[in-house]
């Protein structure tokens, strides 16, 4: 999840949180989906990475099962420092969770 302003989660996902947040979701209401999330912001905004926090308490609450732990990507030291080390970890986890194989990448030039 991006953020923008103060650490705010986009508009589409603040949609998503006010839809499940609604009283009338049983508690196991995402018991048959598997997450992970992955927060970019900056640590100059108080509210660093809070979308994500949110939505993973979020998921976790309705029975979500977590794949792979949460990443925070830091835009102040670059965001690609965090990010390509947690969707190669990412793979990994998907491929144990799952009981799968993912196809090779093909070799970067």
């Amino acid at each position: 999840i991006s953020r923008y302003g103060d650490g705010d989660a986009p508009f589409n996902t603040d949609r998503f949180f006010r839809y499940l947040r609604k009283k009338s979701h049983p508690v196991d209401f995402l018991r048959n989906v598997s997450y992970a999330v992955l927060g970019l912001g900056d640590t100059n905004y108080t509210n660093f990475c809070n979308g994500s926090k949110r939505l993973e308490r979020v998921l976790k609450k309705y029975g979500a099962k977590n794949v792979y732990h949460r990443g925070e990507a830091d835009d102040e030291i670059g965001l690609h420092l965090v990010v390509e080390p947690w969707i190669d970890g990412l793979w990994e986890a998907i491929n144990e969770y799952f009981g799968a194989t993912a196809p090779a990448l093909p070799a970067q030039t």
